[in-house]
């Protein structure tokens, strides 16, 4: 079983799941916490993987928390070589996942729409994607011929609805809809009292041989959408949209963009660049701890063959340890090293991240923590809680800051390495 995401709305977790008898979509939803799990089907058609060949421009298949709703969606059909996708079957629930409806999206003659990301304001349901040119790319030829075919197909779309069965009307945005180019809305998030809108625009990047690969770009509205003005203070161009999360960080709004990253503080219109400490690399992820310093982990890929987790503590945003995770008991068959850190949380008083690790050429699943606040960091490998034979790898995860839990989905590998059965685990202290 294949877990694609994994959210908490109100007091229940919600993941998107599929499995080869269930290709199209399984909800899994848990009401106490990740103790026990029910399944529910959506009604979304038979679907398959991929969409292009820059991995920003693949949205799905996903599940996304939008307030109070949860929207999920898929590809359903490729039309060209280049692995593009010709349709997306997107499906809402107001119900926690128990029934859903297909969405119908408006989308102008000889277009297919697609959703990335969505966001409640005022309690409408905002999704945000593009509308793409129909049509077999691959007819354009190769390299400069077709990536020229492809920076034309792709156009900023909004749609808005205020129920599920009603249906959405798409939402005129003439700031960033219509213009020359390819341009994307990859993330919606309410912030500051506001919609931002995150995304991609091609014509600030250098075109590449063959495939996009638009700079990031965002939008903000104080009006749910109605109006859109382009922020500031993005460098341009950057190294291009990767889909990556905006956080919110000591009140601000944080992106990353490539090698660095930006800030929007309340009140501003004008992001602005924040100063990295030393031998820090760009894409950690950290949690705030009580003390007021933070914990972080990140994973360095040096080379295209590689990655390496780390671990380490800041204190003033000063990088004061820094701790390459140790995984002693796999036996790494990957070319120059291969492990991985993920996002770091409190699991009650101490910090914790999954990580893993390559064992025999597969990807197993372990559990790192820090039991001085991000100093020192141990790992545990987690196949304890796997059937005899067998191991588990990471599927997705949750931290639960009110109950201090790490709550993870994780499948379970034969000893073929093929994915089985689905084992939750609900992570409440550590030695």
């Amino acid at each position: 079983m294949t877990v694609h995401n994994m959210v908490q709305v109100e007091d229940s977790l919600v993941a998107l799941a599929s499995t080869d008898d269930q290709p199209a979509g399984l909800i899994l939803r848990s009401d106490d916490g990740g103790l026990s799990w029910s399944q529910f089907e959506t009604p979304l058609p038979e679907a398959i993987d991929g969409f292009d060949v820059n991995p920003a421009l693949r949205p799905g298949p996903d599940l996304v928390l939008a307030g109070s709703w949860l929207v999920s969606f898929r590809s359903t059909s490729v039309v060209d070589e280049f692995g593009s996708v010709g349709q997306q079957a997107v499906a809402v629930s107001d119900d926690l996942g128990t029934t859903w409806q297909l969405a119908d999206l408006p989308a102008p003659a000889g277009t297919e729409p697609f959703v990335w990301t969505a966001a409640e304001v005022d309690d409408r349901l905002i999704l945000g994607g593009v509308v793409r040119a129909s049509g077999d790319f691959a007819q354009a030829g190769y390299e400069e011929e077709a990536f020229n075919a492809l920076i034309e197909a792709y156009d900023a779309a909004l749609w808005v609805g205020s129920d599920p069965v009603s249906g959405f009307d798409r939402l005129a945005a003439p700031q960033f809809d219509g213009l020359p180019g390819a341009q994307l809305i990859g993330e919606l998030i309410a912030f500051d009292g506001r919609l931002i809108a995150i995304g991609a625009d091609s014509a600030f990047a250098a075109p590449p041989c063959c495939y996009l690969n638009p700079s990031t770009v965002a939008w903000d509205s104080r009006d749910g959408g109605a109006s859109w003005s382009p922020t500031a203070g993005l460098p341009q161009p950057n190294p291009g949209y990767q889909g990556e999360a905006a956080m919110v960080i000591d009140g601000k709004l944080v992106l990353r963009t490539g090698t660095e990253r930006v800030a929007l503080a309340p009140g501003s219109s004008s992001w602005t660049i924040q100063p990295q400490p030393e031998e820090y690399w760009p894409d950690a992820d950290q949690i705030a701890l009580p003390d007021g310093s933070a914990a972080s982990t990140w994973s360095e890929d040096a080379a295209c063959d590689c990655s390496v987790a780390y671990a380490g503590r800041l204190e003033d945003n000063v990088l004061v340890a820094r701790t390459a995770l140790r995984f002693d008991d796999c036996q790494d068959e990957s070319v120059r090293g291969w492990t991985k850190a993920y996002a770091p949380g409190l699991i009650g008083d101490r910090v914790g991240a999954l990580a893993s690790c390559d064992d025999h050429g597969v990807d197993v699943a372990s559990l790192a923590y820090s039991l001085d606040g991000g100093t020192s960091w141990e790992t545990t490998r987690l196949n304890r809680f796997a059937p005899e034979g067998s191991d588990l790898t990471i599927e997705s995860f949750l931290f639960l800051p009110e109950d201090g839990v790490l709550v993870a989905l994780l499948s379970v590998l034969s000893s073929s390495a093929e994915k089985g059965s689905l084992v939750s685990l609900r992570i409440s202290s550590m030695a």
